[in-house]
């Protein structure tokens, strides 16, 4: 079996939609071929606090040699300001300086590269794979390719500067990003995108060719979803996983819920997670007291089976610039096997997959259509009829299983690449 260098900041037991992707790879890529070696982090006050922990997926890499290296990110003092309530004051310093901010967690850089070499001493490494964000996953590869020569795929689990919400700090910032963002999409043997519209942005971008640039979506594990489970009778349980994100006008989804469950008596709204100050507010006023609530995080093998109790399973996106963005959570939703309402632009990549695999419906801020859904959904579960009509086969191409097998295709490819270009010398 051959052996990957797996570069990963996001991996169990830390929580959130990052780690999904990565620790799901490391799952499946043993059975196509493929035996992942992972460089992670290992946990500490800060990053438990920023994406929570889920002991649940610790089972996803038992088969895998797992490497965890410490990273240098004012954790004590990260601890203490959160306790305050104070964190920004530290967000808003490390913003400042280029390199330092979240999306570069560049204090991990230094340990995982050492771990790397390690391991690449150690082993036959044949392949380097990395994941961002954080984007310091990439330039330990980036490094580690210049060493020692080998192979390198670097995985874009969202885009980095090509995307209309980038907004750098300033323009040194900008310059940094751009002038890195453009060293790994030439230095790296395969670029994977998360979707068609962030390979094409890729390719218009830095002239690449198209063979240079593959996609493979987020996704869903089929082992975490159990069949048979459906929602409970007593109540029409509408649910949100992670956050619902503080919309232009937040308060026009509320004013809609409000009147749906002003006429029906067993409505009951539930948010899993975090949830940003805007909604907690616009809930508080608007909603019926009794009628909805918000949870903190859970494990995912708890999430899945609210999921699957739920009538309705809700998300949203921030605005209209968003249309590129596809929320992990989106995926997991299509494994649930219940109707999905999605607020946010219905020209957007997330409203088509919905649309394409017959899930559910988008809708823009617009009161009264959102509640039109909402009562539509309601009369057809009352009648037993099911309002939606899922394409299985639209939806198996997100596959967690699947897409480990298109992964290691792609290793398979670079290193007949990389013979090839030997032989060429």
């Amino acid at each position: 079996m051959d052996l990957v260098l797996f570069l990963c900041y996001f991996f169990p037991p830390l929580g959130g939609g990052g780690v999904q992707r990565s620790a799901k790879f490391v799952k499946y890529l043993p059975e196509n071929g493929w035996h992942p070696i992972v460089v992670t982090v290992r946990p500490n006050l800060r990053n438990r606090i920023e994406q929570g922990v889920d002991y649940s997926l610790l089972g996803e890499a038992e088969d895998s040699r797992v490497l965890r290296c410490r990273s240098i990110e004012g954790s004590g003092l990260y601890a203490f300001l959160h306790r305050l309530r104070l964190r920004k004051i530290m967000f808003e310093v490390e913003g400042t300086i280029p390199l330092l901010h979240m999306d570069y967690k560049i204090g991990w850089y230094w340990p995982a590269l050492r771990r790397s070499q390690e391991a690449i001493r150690r082993s036959p490494v044949r392949v380097i794979y990395s994941s961002s964000p954080p984007y310091s996953a990439h330039l330990v590869a980036r490094r580690l390719k210049q060493k020692y020569g080998l192979p390198w795929v670097a995985d874009f689990r969202d885009p980095w500067t090509l995307v209309a919400t980038y907004r750098p700090r300033t323009r040194l910032h900008g310059m940094v990003d751009a002038f890195l963002e453009r060293a790994i999409v030439r230095e790296a043997d395969v670029l994977v995108a998360n979707t068609e519209l962030n390979k094409a942005n890729l390719l218009a971008r830095y002239g690449l060719p198209g063979e240079k640039v593959r996609v493979i979506p987020n996704g869903f594990d089929p082992a975490d979803f159990p069949p048979g489970r459906r929602p409970e009778e007593k109540e029409f349980m509408i649910s949100c996983f992670g956050k619902f994100y503080a919309m232009r006008n937040p308060e026009v989804f509320f004013h809609a819920c409000r009147n749906f469950i002003q006429l029906h008596g067993n409505i009951f709204l539930r948010f899993w997670g975090w949830q940003p100050r805007e909604v907690r507010r616009a809930a508080r006023k608007i909603l019926p007291q009794g009628t909805w609530e918000i949870r903190g995080r859970i494990e995912h093998d708890q999430a899945v089976r609210e999921m699957q109790r739920s009538a309705v399973l809700l998300l949203n996106l921030p605005n209209e610039d968003c249309r590129h963005w596809i929320p992990g959570k989106l995926y997991e939703y299509l494994a649930a096997d219940r109707p999905i309402l999605l607020i946010g632009p219905e020209g957007g990549n997330a409203a088509q997959i919905l649309r394409e695999t017959g899930t559910g419906q988008a809708v823009g801020e617009n009161k009264e259509k959102i509640f039109a859904i909402l009562e539509s959904l309601y009369q057809c579960c009352g009648q037993g009829e099911p309002s939606w009509k899922p394409d299985r086969e639209a939806i198996y191409r997100y596959n967690r299983r699947l897409q480990a097998r298109e992964l290691a295709a792609i290793f398979t490819d670079v290193l007949g690449m990389k013979a090839g270009t030997e032989r060429m010398v």
